[in-house]
This record gives structure tokens, C-alpha cells and sequence, in this order.
């Protein structure tokens, strides 16, 4: 293979190929961000502002070294889309370089160059993920080959001074790739059990190598040192970290393991069906007869070849085959690493249960040791059969080609496979905010930072609470939207007339725009219906309901903590009535679910009657959006409340509130209820004469 190197334009070819495969991916997306690009962004702009994140916004993992690579960029282009997409892509080609260090010390630089043409023009899973910033997949990639082409360097370097300042870089790149994503984790372990053997057992070295490992992980360090181990007490580091190995879970596990082998990946090699962030879902276009039985042959048998050469190393009855044996061994247990820690860590779970969207970006270190495998293997047919050699590279590159330009003519073409996801156009949003005078608004995670990034935070939008494993990812946005006296309230298009119905419940107006796409805006809110003066429950003259009547008096004990549950799952039928003095008027209740906020019910009404015979329904909400309602002069959306209902004054001696929902799991709760008469007119002084 080393005559085709000597051509000129080859390998200009390959990075053209690769640039243009990755530019064709961004392109028919690239106005567009998606939510968690647009964090990045968001972070990026904050970090000129003076802030200092230490990770993701909203988390306790994932560092924000990602966007402090793109922050100094933002500084030009302002809050542009392509930032978080452009810069990603500049990556990918220090990825490529990374891959050749890495393949020159497991092999040669033969090997090397192959592994850096092979990681140029990559499958579709790898490609598409470089490009995007999410929390830095891309640079723990760079990271983790660059740690173990360190790693390697300096268990053979033989100058004690050259090889302590190796050990210091070793360190530090591997602190620094802890702190950017806990998927480094799967590089630290080979390190660390090689680091177990005579050509690495150094202690001066290792000394120096915890020293620089400290430096990079500085940011982690302090942030944990300064909470308790923040980062471990919750959140998904600490549940990732958790292995799982009690024997109830084995029979999952191995089913996990099935599920590797035959659902994750061969789609990290190029073989539909796969869910890959491009802006679009995209199930793969179907591949020619015999495409994805190559592509699973050679990188299944890529990997078999290496596993074989860390055998044989390790049991030293190892010729030089390709490589050397410590080479072998190091990415032997890269993969062994990876595959351990998916099967045997939470992540199997989403393997487990067939809903893992994009499951596969948790294995995407096996992309620092799929291109070098190849190239191996390349590398040892050549010595035997130059012809066949050749044959095996072409074809891998061509076939990584192929798909994805199958792959990018479906979000191309009109009339292709592919459908906008999670990145829909916003533009049509951003005018109608603009024309309407609109600062603020609620939305869900996949609009609210999208909407503060695309809008140059001219908008500022957030989520209302945690919800769905979606935590607010900036609290700074949620302070301004709640402190706003004219919020919108952008949501999906499905959920538009039960938020109209339950805003009209609530004794809130408003106003209603066309759909733009499958969103509504809500805006305009303004209380209709005050709220009265709020009738003590020493003034009831009983509490029943027909459901667990033993808890009744934590709805009156106020205490949000402490709850009436309905003991089964909520269904129509299910209510609480109480009786009110003669004469009594009430104009509003409250529901309060404290902690239990999935117990809202479902769809509620309120009954009222004179005698307990003759009823009136005065407010309905069939289909209940919980958690708004109106508070100080202002439209409040927060887990804090519930459901709030408002209506003009009647007489009601006998009041019966009625569920009208259904919900398979969760009951029927009410921490606190609170009942409201007419609003209190205060007479208007009047000064002497």
C-alpha cells in the first residue's frame, strides 16, 4: 500500500471526500440547532460574558470544555447557528490526526495513515456525531486516542526525562478527558490495567502522571471537593457508574449483550437501520446485496484479528504480525472495556428496553480502535497478498462513501426518507414574537434553548421545571421568563386545547396564534377571574371522599408533604365533597399536589348545590395542563402548584369536586386543598369635611 501514499493528490482526495461528506450532512440543517447544540452555544456566548461552567448546563457531568473551544469563535459570528457545527467539524480533523498517533504506535506509520484515511472517510454514526456539539463526544474522542498514543509512547520511551514529561501529558490529557465525559472511563481501564505491568510500573512516573491528571481534572475536582462529590450523589454520572451485578440482572445482561452484537453495532458501522442526529429521523437507506454483510465482515473480522493478536501478546507466543504486542493488547482492551462497561452499567437498560435512541453514541469510543483494527488488518494481508490488500481498503472506503451519500440524498431530496426532528424551523416563531412585542416564554427542553440561542437571546425562553429526565438548563433564563409580566407559553400543537381549556378553567385569557408547524403560542395571559378570600377549613362543616377516607385531614393540615391519595389509579367517578356554612359563596379552589406531581388529576370538575339535590357544574376541565395558573398579578407556571380553578361566585352549601381522568399508574393526590369565596371589596375611605 505504501506506493498509493506516494501519489500526490491521493490523500488530498480522502480529506476532500471526508470534508464534503461532513458539510453535506450539516448543510441541509445548518440555520437550524438542535436543543442540545444550542446549550453549547449558549454557553459559549455566557463563558465571554465572564461565567465559568463547569459542566453541561444543568447537570453534574459532561464538562464544558466544548464550549469553551467554541467560545472564542462566538466572539465573531455572534450567536450562529453553523458555530456549533462548524467548530465540531474542525474537530474531526484533529480526530484524524489523533487516529494516526494511535495507529503509528500500535503498528506503524503504514498503519497509522491507513487507520487516519479510514477515520476521514468514516461510517455514517461517527461522521454525523462529530459534527455535532452535544456535550462533547467529539473532543472525549480526540482525547481518549491521544491518551493512549501518550500511554504507549511512554511505556517505551527509554530517557528518563523525555519519559517523565510523558507521563505528565498522560495525566493530563486523562484528567481533562474525565472531566469533558464519563465515557473516558472505557480509555482509563486499559491504562490502568497495563499500568499494572514492568514497562509501566514507574512510581515516579506515576507520581507525575497523577500530578497532571489532577491539573486536568481541576474543574471536576474542585467542583466536588466543593459540594461532597456533587457529581456522584445524583444525576446520571452516579447511575452510569453503578454497575450492575446481582444475579437477578444476569439473564438481562446477557440479553443486553445480544442486543450489542445485533442492534448497536452494525449501525456504528453503516448498517440500517440506525438513529442518528442529523436534524432529521433517518432510519438508513436499505444497502445493495452484500454492502452490509462486507461491512459487518470486515469490522467484526477486524476485531477478531486484534483480539487474537492481544491473545497471543498476552500469553507471549506472539509473532509481529502487525503492530506491536502492547499495541494490541491496549486496544484489545479498549474494546473488551467498552463492551464491559455498556453491558454491565445502566446504559444496557436502554439497549434493553428497544426505545435507546442514538444508544450507540455510548460505545463511540470503539472509534478510536475501528479504523486502526482495519488498518491492521490491511497491513497484514500486505505482507502476504498485496493485491487483496488493496482490494479490503477500497472497499472500506468506498462502502463507508456509499452509505453516506445514500444516507445524505434522503434529507436532500424531497421526496427522501427523512423527516425534520427536533429541529424544526423557527423562524416563522421568532417573527411572530417580534411582531408582538413577545421577550419571554415558556417551552419544552427541544425549544427553549433553541429559541434563546436562534434568537440571539433576544428572546429568552425556558422550560418551566425538570421534566421527562430534561432538567432547566439555565436557571439565570428561568429567573427572567417568571419574572416577566407578560410571558408566552409556546406547545405542541396536541396539547393546544387542553392548555386552552385548562388556562379558561384557571380564569386566565388569552390569546392564540396560528400553529407554526407543530407548535401554538399562547400569550397575551391575563387573570379574568380573581382570586377571592381564601375559607379556612375550620369553616368546613365535613370532608368525605370516596376513596380512602382515613388521609382526609392532610388536605387540610398545611402541610405540602404530606397527601390524600385516592390508595388505586385515578378514574372518573373518584371525588371529595364537603359542606360549607348556609349561605356561603365560593368562587375558586386549589388543588395542590406538593412533591407528588405526577398525582394531578387527570381531568377535574366542581359541583355545587343548595341542598344537596339539586347540582350545578360550574367549572370543567376534561383534559387538565397542569402547574398554571395566576399569582401577584402574574401568570405562574411551576411544580409548586397545581391545578387552579376560578369562577364567578355561587352559592354552594354542598361542594362536590369530581375526577374526571383516567391514568393506568398514578392516584389521585391532593397535598393541600384550598377553597376561595368571592374576592372581599374594600370600601374606599373617606376624609372629614
Amino acid at each position: 500500500m505504501s506506493g498509493i501514499w506516494g501519489f500526490p493528490g491521493f490523500f488530498a482526495v480522502l480529506v476532500l471526500t471526508g470534508a464534503a461528506l461532513r458539510m453535506a450532512w450539516i448543510w441541509p440543517v445548518g440555520g437550524m440547532t438542535h436543543a442540545d447544540e444550542a446549550t453549547v452555544g449558549l454557553m459559549a456566548g455566557h463563558i465571554l460574558l465572564g461565567e465559568f461552567p463547569v459542566f453541561y448546563w444543568g447537570q453534574t457531568y459532561l464538562g464544558s470544555l466544548e464550549a469553551f473551544l467554541i467560545a472564542p469563535i462566538s466572539w465573531f459570528t455572534a450567536n450562529s447557528p453553523w458555530l456549533v457545527k462548524i467548530v465540531p467539524m474542525a474537530l474531526s480533523g484533529v480526530l484524524v490526526w489523533a487516529v494516526y498517533q494511535l495507529g503509528t504506535r500500535v503498528g506503524d506509520p503504514g498503519v497509522g495513515r491507513l487507520a487516519a484515511a479510514l477515520t476521514l472517510v468514516a461510517p455514517v454514526f461517527l461522521i454525523v456525531w462529530g459534527n455535532t456539539a452535544r456535550g462533547g463526544y467529539v473532543e472525549t474522542l480526540i482525547l481518549g486516542t491521544l491518551f493512549l498514543a501518550v500511554f504507549l509512547a511512554a511505556g517505551r520511551e527509554g530517557r528518563p526525562s523525555v519519559r517523565l514529561t510523558r507521563f505528565v501529558v498522560l495525566g493530563f490529557v486523562g484528567g481533562l478527558g474525565w472531566w469533558t465525559n464519563f465515557l473516558f472511563v472505557d480509555y482509563l481501564i486499559p491504562a490502568g490495567i497495563l499500568g499494572l505491568t514492568n514497562r509501566w510500573r514507574d512510581g515516579r512516573g506515576l507520581g507525575f502522571a497523577a500530578c497532571g491528571f489532577i491539573v486536568g481534572a481541576l474543574p471536576f475536582l474542585g467542583y466536588n471537593l466543593a459540594t461532597g462529590g456533587g457529581s456522584f450523589a445524583a444525576g446520571k454520572l452516579a447511575s452510569t457508574m453503578r454497575m450492575d451485578f446481582g444475579l437477578p440482572d444476569v439473564w438481562m445482561v446477557l440479553d443486553s449483550a445480544r442486543r450489542l452484537v445485533v442492534d448497536q453495532l452494525p449501525p456504528m458501522w453503516g448498517v440500517p437501520p440506525f438513529d442518528i442526529p442529523t436534524g432529521y429521523h433517518l432510519d438508513g437507506v436499505s444497502l445493495p446485496v452484500g454492502m452490509a454483510a462486507l461491512l459487518i465482515l470486515l469490522n467484526a473480522g477486524s476485531l477478531g484479528f486484534v483480539f487474537i493478536l492481544a491473545a497471543a501478546a498476552f500469553f507471549r507466543k506472539g509473532r509481529e504480525w502487525a503492530g506491536s504486542s502492547d499495541g494490541a493488547l491496549v486496544l484489545g482492551l479498549l474494546i473488551f472495556s467498552v463492551l464491559l462497561v455498556f453491558t454491565l452499567t445502566p446504559f444496557r437498560r436502554y439497549a434493553a428496553s428497544g426505545a435507546g435512541i442514538e444508544t450507540e453514541r455510548y460505545l463511540l469510543p470503539l472509534y478510536s480502535a475501528f479504523p486502526v483494527c482495519t488498518a491492521l488488518v490491511v497491513t497484514a494481508l500486505r505482507r502476504r497478498v498485496r493485491l487483496l490488500a488493496g482490494a479490503v481498503f477500497f472497499l472500506a472506503i468506498s462502502a463507508n462513501a456509499y452509505v453516506n451519500v445514500a444516507n445524505v440524498m434522503a434529507v436532500w431530496s424531497p421526496r427522501g426518507s427523512a423527516v425534520p426532528w427536533q429541529t424544526w424551523d423557527l423562524s416563522g416563531v421568532r417573527d411572530y414574537f417580534a411582531a408582538h412585542g413577545i421577550k419571554e416564554c415558556y417551552a419544552d427542553y427541544w425549544l427553549s434553548t433553541r429559541l434563546s440561542f436562534e434568537s440571539g437571546e433576544s428572546v429568552i425562553c425556558s422550560q418551566p421545571f425538570d421534566y421527562g429526565g430534561f432538567p432547566v438548563r439555565y436557571e439565570g433564563h428561568l429567573r427572567e421568563v417568571r419574572n416577566s409580566s407578560h410571558p408566552a407559553v409556546i406547545v405542541d400543537r396536541g396539547s393546544a386545547a387542553s392548555f386552552a381549556e385548562t388556562l379558561g378553567a384557571a380564569g386566565i385569557g388569552y390569546t392564540r396564534s396560528h400553529s407554526f408547524g407543530q407548535y401554538v403560542v399562547f400569550h397575551g395571559l391575563r387573570e379574568t377571574v380573581a382570586r377571592g378570600e381564601f375559607v379556612p377549613p375550620a369553616e368546613w362543616r365535613g370532608l368525605t371522599a370516596t376513596h380512602n377516607s382515613v388521609q382526609l385531614g392532610n388536605m387540610t393540615d398545611g402541610n405540602l408533604g404530606t397527601r390524600w391519595g385516592s390508595g388505586r389509579p385515578q378514574r372518573p367517578g373518584m371525588e371529595i365533597a364537603l359542606e360549607l356554612p348556609p349561605g356561603r359563596e365560593i368562587a375558586g379552589a386549589d388543588l395542590l399536589v406538593g412533591g407528588y406531581v405526577q398525582d394531578f388529576p387527570r381531568g377535574v370538575a366542581i359541583h355545587v348545590s343548595p341542598d344537596g339535590i339539586r347540582w350545578e357544574t360550574i367549572v370543567r376541565a376534561r383534559n387538565v395542563f397542569p402547574f398554571v395558573g395566576w399569582s401577584e398579578g402574574r401568570f405562574v407556571f411551576g411544580r409548586e402548584g397545581g391545578v387552579q380553578l376560578r369562577f364567578q361566585p355561587r352559592s354552594a352549601r354542598y361542594v362536590r369536586i369530581e375526577n374526571l381522568g383516567h391514568h393506568g399508574t398514578y392516584d389521585w393526590s391532593i397535598a393541600e386543598l384550598r377553597i376561595f369565596g368571592p374576592k372581599r371589596v374594600r370600601p374606599e375611605s373617606v376624609g372629614r369635611t
